[in-house]
């Protein structure tokens, strides 16, 4: 629902308000953990101590853009935390710890990224905004989180007797998710909060668990029936795609991918499609579900079931009702970049040029919501290309962004008021 209502507004040219709909479940634990959601985690904090580093990305990929590493040991050795590779990037005031899930095969990847500091620094120079400092300050905590609407985590490991010292602080370390309950509780608690809409996916209705399986119920009725149907149909690994978008590193449901595993259950997922009468059913195995996680979840991974789930909704056509009519094409990957294409079918030469300026002014907006594939491109090195193209004079005028101009992007969004 949040696309038609994102590209209406584009079309209308209204007044930027946001009215970004929180997973509930996640914002129970923000509130949970005491911590404060802001707008943009790069922008309430100083991120030049992480030297460009970033979770979610391959070891190849590590080493390719940072260097080998200046050591590599057994989180187990410095840490109570097991399962974990630390691959060390020492600076002069600290070091850089990106922590690697062992894996007995298959690709390897950054799970999150401690910045150890050689001497505590005072808050105020990692937080930049004043207030924040004062609300962790005076939280009491020891361990502050400070989350934006993207899901990016940000931990500051405070000095319990002065709160306003940071020992080290880490980039989307969820570990105070790892308090485990049985899947019958996570049943429980989500029953509540049902109906939760959840993307291209339609609205999540039920969720039940029977025998050794956690079923998925959705019901999808705002997007074109016979088009979600027949992308659907025609969408490769959709089995895949719907674990890593939700129990993956950047899933919603993450915190529950090792009870699964656990408790060797097995996931299903029933799509009810509109009023149709239709049904799409899909099925993964509790062997098949660990085999994906033992195996590791690249940022490639993440990036292809982003791209997957968020073209279920795609081609989608707007018509203002005064000739302007712009179609949003499925996005894909080519060349190490990703592609949007945008499809002006009629308008005048000025409604053109504004939308084209109003969209590219949106991209990273939290109103936007193709920002997590942006997002997830980024983290797997790709660049980015709006392509739009006007179709009565066949005339394309691609926008190119590379990886480090599409970062910009994102840490530039846009600083119109967020409601919370």
């Amino acid at each position: 629902m949040k696309k038609i209502f994102f590209f209406l507004w584009l079309m209308a040219v209204l007044t930027l308000q946001s009215c970004f709909i929180k997973d509930k479940t996640f914002e129970e634990y923000v509130i949970r953990i005491e911590n404060s959601m802001v707008d943009n985690v790069y922008q309430h904090v100083n991120m030049v101590y992480f030297h460009g580093f970033v979770d979610r990305q391959t070891v190849d990929d590590l080493i390719k853009y940072h260097g080998e590493p200046d050591s590599i040991f057994d989180a187990y050795e410095a840490t109570t935390i097991e399962g974990y590779d630390i691959y060390e990037y020492r600076f002069d005031d600290g070091a850089i710890n990106c922590y690697v899930p062992h894996n007995k095969c298959g690709v390897k990847y950054v799970d999150y990224i401690y910045y150890e500091f050689m001497e505590e620094k005072d808050l105020s120079e990692v937080v930049t905004d004043s207030d924040l400092v004062k609300r962790i300050s005076n939280s009491g905590a020891d361990v502050y989180y400070v989350v934006d609407p993207m899901h990016v985590f940000l931990r500051l490991n405070l000095n319990p007797r002065d709160k306003s010292k940071v020992g080290n602080i880490a980039l989307n370390d969820v570990s105070f998710l790892e308090e485990r309950k049985s899947l019958s509780d996570f049943v429980s608690e989500i029953d509540g909060k049902l109906p939760l809409e959840y993307e291209e996916m339609g609205s999540i209705t039920s969720v039940q668990i029977n025998k050794d399986t956690l079923r998925f119920f959705f019901l999808q009725d705002y997007i074109e029936q016979d088009q979600f149907l027949y992308n659907l149909e025609n969408s490769t690994e959709m089995e895949k795609c719907l674990v890593i978008f939700m129990f993956g590193p950047s899933g919603n449901y993450n915190y529950i991918a090792k009870d699964i595993i656990d408790e060797k259950c097995n996931l299903a997922f029933d799509i009810e499609i509109g009023n149709t009468g239709k049904h799409k059913h899909y099925v993964v195995s509790c062997q098949e579900f660990a085999k994906l996680f033992e195996y590791g979840i690249t940022s490639h991974d993440i990036l292809t079931a982003y791209i997957t789930i968020n073209n279920l909704g795609y081609p989608f056509l707007i018509d203002d009702g005064q000739g302007n009519m712009v179609e949003f094409g499925r996005i894909y990957l080519t060349n190490g970049t990703l592609v949007y294409p945008v499809v002006f079918k009629s308008g005048t030469k000025e409604a053109v040029e504004d939308i084209e300026k109003r969209f590219l002014a949106n991209l990273m907006n939290v109103e936007n919501p193709d920002r997590m594939t942006i997002y997830h491109a980024v983290r797997d090195n790709k660049g980015l290309t709006v392509d739009f193209f006007v179709e009565k004079s066949q005339v394309h005028n691609p926008k190119i962004f590379t990886r480090e101009e599409t970062i910009k992007l994102y840490q530039s969004i846009s600083n119109e008021p967020q409601s919370e």
